[in-house]
């Protein structure tokens, strides 16, 4: 059976990161509290009832223009989309399980949209601020795609950011496990109309072929 091996360079050190391709190319779901290599990652459920579609906001919501810092070690404002979608997501850099698979899918609907693809960005902001730097954030991203863009900062400065879209964060101690701790945060990605406004919550197990449908209906 075919398989992807990713190696992401995190704080210097390699995670190595193994995903099966019928996983990835097939329903594209891992169980919530799913265990890789004895580190439990458990992420906030998003989907109740497990209805996997798109939430939309009516209205889409207004946010808080908060600045962050990119993987470039520059300010990065959530509110200025230079008018373009703009997919979020809260996770963290040695999550072994939903957060690598959410940048696969990420590439799988990047290449899927085409020329529409110049019209959407895609943001990791990171719900591990002590581990997470700019550096460790490159990193990562860029393992997946250069274009993606990796938002880190203080707890103070990223904590009115996860409250806008609703994040529980919260880091549990695991000294068995390969990082040490696991940190809960949301599943599901947000997504910003050229706008600026919160317009969608798209959950996680949505296929890429469904992500990218969601967001052709804000390029039209």
């Amino acid at each position: 059976m075919n398989r992807l091996v990713l190696q992401i360079a995190i704080g210097g050190g390699i995670m190595l990161v193994v995903l099966l391709a019928a996983l990835l190319f097939g329903t594209g779901t891992l169980m919530h509290g799913s265990k890789t290599g004895g580190h439990t990652t458990t992420v906030s459920p998003d989907a109740p009832g497990g209805v996997l579609k798109a939430h939309v906001y009516d209205p889409p919501r207004e946010l808080a223009d908060l600045a962050l810092t990119d993987q470039d070690g520059n300010p990065f404002r959530l509110g200025d989309t230079g008018g373009k979608v703009r997919v979020i997501y809260i996770g963290y850099t040695n999550c072994p399980d939903v957060c690598p698979m959410t940048m696969v899918n990420w590439k799988t609907v990047k290449k899927t949209l085409g020329p529409q693809a110049d019209q959407v960005s895609f943001v990791m902001v990171t719900a591990d601020p002590d581990h997470d730097t700019p550096d460790v954030m490159k990193n990562f991203v860029g393992a997946f795609d250069q274009s993606f863009i990796g938002l880190s900062g203080s707890k103070s400065e990223l904590s009115p950011v996860w409250d806008q879209f609703g994040a529980r964060i919260s880091r549990q101690e695991l000294p068995d496990s390969a990082a040490g701790y696991s940190v809960t945060h949301p599943s599901s990605m947000f997504v910003l109309a050229k706008d600026g406004r919160l317009t969608l919550k798209i959950p996680y197990g949505r296929t890429p072929a469904e992500i990218t449908e969601d967001l052709r209906g804000l390029l039209q």
